[in-house]
């Protein structure tokens, strides 16, 4: 799925094509592909699990579950969209985990099956910034220090954060915007190896890696207070 992934974001030259001898690489008895090179620019993240987690929130909203109460020592219960209660499936890791070992109240799913009792599937959890970055809607109740995401799921966080952190947002959108309209421009390009062309290509790196970087620190700022 991940070389699937990776020729997908190749041909919507979001990815730069990988030269002719990179392309597919024989290893022992195995053959690799260029993506599972750590040292590729697409795996640059790769060893940062709070960025890895944000890409599935933004993949997998408007998909979300919240905690409902529970004490740090014992496994709690979910609610979905519509208030009713939902479990995550126990083929899941996180079905067994406590409260306090799951450290943040929300989830992200695939799918939702109803069986015996209605199961959330392929869950992960969702910190409470990845959703304000990434979930689909976002509204900012200024007077009672509210995010509304989704309509239904309400986060506490201070006006001026998260007026700051909704203004981030938009930059984020923007990169993603510009490096897809700019992805569109290079697929008529056959000379052009990767997303952008000319200066404008350049800037538009520029401004990609500065966003993308605050992102990264954030969460990472975030994953340490929460180990506290």
């Amino acid at each position: 799925l991940r070389r699937q992934f990776a020729t997908l974001l190749q041909e919507a030259h979001l990815l730069p094509p990988p030269q002719q001898q990179q392309q597919q690489q024989r290893k022992g008895n195995k053959w690799i592909c260029w993506a599972d090179e750590p040292s590729h620019p697409a795996n640059r993240f790769a060893s940062r699990p709070e960025v890895l987690k944000a890409a599935l929130v933004a993949a997998l909203t408007p998909h979300m579950s919240i905690m409902t109460a529970a004490t740090a020592d014992s496994r709690p219960g979910w609610l979905d969209d519509r208030g009713q209660q939902v479990f995550i499936h126990p083929s899941s890791v996180l079905s067994e985990l406590t409260a306090g070992q799951l450290q943040q109240p929300h989830v992200v799913y695939l799918e939702k099956t109803k069986t015996t009792r209605v199961f959330l599937r392929e869950v992960s959890v969702a910190s409470p910034l990845s959703l304000i970055l990434f979930s689909n809607t976002l509204k900012v109740q200024h007077d009672s220090g509210i995010v509304v995401l989704g309509d239904w799921l309400q986060i506490k966080v201070p006006a001026v954060t998260a007026v700051l952190l909704k203004r981030l947002r938009e930059a984020v959108d923007h990169v993603l915007t510009a490096t897809v309209a700019a992805s569109n421009h290079t697929s008529g390009d056959k000379n052009s190896g990767g997303v952008g062309v000319g200066d404008r290509g350049g800037l538009l790196a520029q401004n990609a890696v500065a966003v993308m970087g605050l992102v990264q620190q954030l969460l990472a700022s975030e994953v340490a207070e929460a180990g506290r």
